[in-house]
């Protein structure tokens, strides 16, 4: 009897043993399982942090990139809108330096004893010619006067001569310089330019 009731003793122990075993088993088991539930927890809200920090980015790049987009259409729009209102002051001086250089109408003619300039030279004053001659050249230079009184007047179309213009002719033959004669009748400059050497008629000998 004595002998049954030691084993009995003994398994109760060891099956006390084992109880406690499991449940220290059983308690790290849990103890692990809250572990790796912390940690993963920990990792998703990192996750969560790095995709919100990169939305962030996102967004300040996109913004970034559209004021700068609004400030590059906001010069260009500056741009085009002072070349609109300056448009008309440019077409204004380009015509004034286009008739400003327009030579006027010359002919130029040639005799046996002489070369016959004449130009045309509408507007312009006696006293504002003045006449450059050497041996081989010719220099007219007139000064137009605008008529025009009336102010901020805008050009609808401008084409006649205003300012100073030159005329520069290389002559056909070399000319008496002292000789030469000027007239202004009718707006016609006319030059008459006697030669420094005549034209010799020969004759042929049958």
């Amino acid at each position: 009897m004595k002998k049954t009731e030691e084993v009995k003793g003994k398994m109760g122990e060891a099956q006390e043993g084992a109880m406690k075993k499991a449940e220290e088993v059983k308690g790290k088991m849990g103890e692990a399982q809250e572990g790796a539930v912390k940690k993963a927890e920990e990792v998703k809200g990192k996750i969560d942090e790095a995709q919100e920090e990169a939305l962030e980015k996102k967004g300040d790049i996109k913004e970034d990139i559209r004021t700068r987009r609004t400030q590059a259409e906001n010069v260009f729009n500056d741009i085009i809108q002072s070349f609109k209102e300056r448009q008309e002051e440019f077409g204004k001086a380009i015509s004034d330096y286009t008739s400003s250089i327009q030579k006027p109408l010359t002919d130029m003619m040639e005799t046996d004893d002489s070369i016959i300039i004449k130009t045309d030279l509408p507007g312009v004053k006696k006293e504002d010619i003045e006449i450059g001659i050497t041996e081989d050249s010719v220099q007219v230079t007139a000064n137009f006067q605008e008529e025009t009184s009336v102010e901020d007047v805008n050009f609808i179309q401008k084409e006649r001569n205003y300012g100073e213009t030159r005329i520069a002719l290389t002559l056909p033959a070399r000319v008496k310089v002292k000789e030469a004669t000027g007239t202004f009748d009718n707006s016609v400059l006319t030059i008459e330019l006697p030669k420094l050497e005549k034209k010799v008629h020969r004759v042929d000998i049958e």
